[in-house]
């Protein structure tokens, strides 16, 4: 991904991006607390999650296809003979426009760093250990 960025002319220098939730499941939707639980255990609910909404400039945001990074990196991870990252695959990795997305299509973005003025809030994830009562519409 980093060097998929540096491609798009945004530079890391050297340290790992930061990763976020562009759309879940509707175009420029944020993410519910169905799709926060779906990705955090119990024990990652212990302490607290903290959320940060923030707006980035664009042009340091490169945007994914969330489910094809996940097949390719099945794809690394448990290579079959079938299985390969071919042109095709990272093109629909790539392509997160409107135009593309399709209803439960979530789309990750990725960024250098994040600064505090970008920041319009820090608040607590609604979500407890064993607890599955929650709102499934409240978003994050």
């Amino acid at each position: 991904m980093v060097k998929q960025m540096a491609n798009n002319t945004i530079d890391c220098n050297q340290y790992s991006p930061i990763w976020a939730w562009h759309s879940c499941t509707k175009y420029e939707q944020v993410p519910t607390l169905v799709d926060a639980r779906c990705l955090l255990s119990d024990r990652d609910l212990e302490e607290g999650i903290q959320t940060i909404e923030f707006e980035c400039p664009a042009s340091l945001a490169l945007l994914s296809d969330y489910g094809m990074w996940n097949v390719m990196l099945s794809d690394i991870f448990y290579p079959r003979e079938e299985d390969k990252i071919d042109s095709e695959m990272v093109a629909k990795l790539f392509a997160t426009g409107k135009k593309h997305f399709r209803r439960y299509d979530s789309i990750q973005a990725t960024l250098p760093y994040l600064k505090l003025e970008w920041v319009k809030e820090i608040r607590e994830l609604n979500l407890k250990p064993n607890d599955f009562s929650y709102n499934e519409k409240e978003r994050v």
